[in-house]
């Protein structure tokens, strides 16, 4: 059944906000802002800003595409209208109505390139963190409860890398993770991290718990933001942890890896 993508442009749409809430995802190329979770048939805004030392003279856009809890792909959701020119430094905003929820999906994502005429084109590509499905927008806090609502971060000094964690997610929730890159990293090489499964009480280990999604490229210096969905936690596991690893390619061609800290479950 053709569709017809033209009825996707949004020209003049107000976006559903869901508060603070919102995932950031940078690469080496672009930075890319958006909200943690949508509506039904609603329409979100998604932000990219290109690095100043992004290449010049050339496009952006960003297509909506579907996506199950566990990062594997579904399909096409929306289009994001013709690319727009964007010079290094600039940000520009995609507006997007959300169509009918595809079967298996969990999640949607953006995803953007830059080409100097269409996505045939593109010379490179990356996508927004996943956003999940919720029936309606969360109730904003209270100012008082908003100031004290910062949850307890922990950080992990490894030889390659530095990671940060929430002490304390909450079951089926979101959680993002930033990892900086040490300077003296090899050159050309990926990172990527999945989810385990850990007793906090014993120590022991409890098995495998997700795919942490695709490995990003790993420029040294750089810091890159993972976001994650907490799995189903098997018997005997009250917490997560995040293995990353530094490859060429896949985790099984891995030279370095290093386990965050033990994030509570509750």
């Amino acid at each position: 059944m053709k569709i017809n993508l033209v009825k996707h442009i949004l020209t003049a749409a107000v976006s559903l906000s869901f508060g603070a809430a919102a995932a950031t995802v940078d690469s080496p190329w672009c930075t890319i802002n958006s909200p943690d979770q949508i509506a039904p048939d609603s329409v979100i805004e998604v932000e990219i800003t290109l690095k100043n030392d992004a290449p010049a003279g050339l496009k952006v856009g960003g297509d909506l595409h579907f996506a199950n809890d566990k990062g594997a792909y579904l399909g096409f959701a929306a289009w994001g209208g013709n690319p727009k020119p964007l010079e290094p430094g600039q940000k520009a905003t995609f507006r997007y109505r959300i169509p009918k929820w595809k079967e298996g999906a969990d999640t949607v994502f953006a995803q953007f390139f830059l080409t100097p005429a269409t996505w045939k084109e593109k010379v490179r590509e990356h996508r927004s963190a996943p956003i999940r499905l919720g029936s309606t927008a969360p109730q904003s806090a209270p100012a008082k409860e908003t100031a004290t609502a910062a949850p307890a971060v922990r950080k992990k000094e490894g030889s390659w890398c530095t990671i940060e964690t929430p002490a304390q997610v909450a079951k089926d929730g979101t959680f993002h993770v930033k990892l900086t890159l040490k300077k003296d990293i090899p050159a050309g090489m990926k990172v990527g991290g999945d989810i385990h499964l850990k007793n906090s009480d014993t120590g022991a280990y409890v098995g495998y718990g997700a795919w942490g999604g695709a490995t990003k490229p790993a420029t040294p210096g750089e810091t890159l933001t993972f976001t994650y969905r907490v799995p189903a936690l098997k018997s005997g596991a009250n917490a997560v942890f995040i293995h990353y690893y530094l490859s060429p390619s896949t985790w099984q061609e891995k030279v370095k890896d290093q386990p965050s800290e033990l994030i509570a479950v509750k």
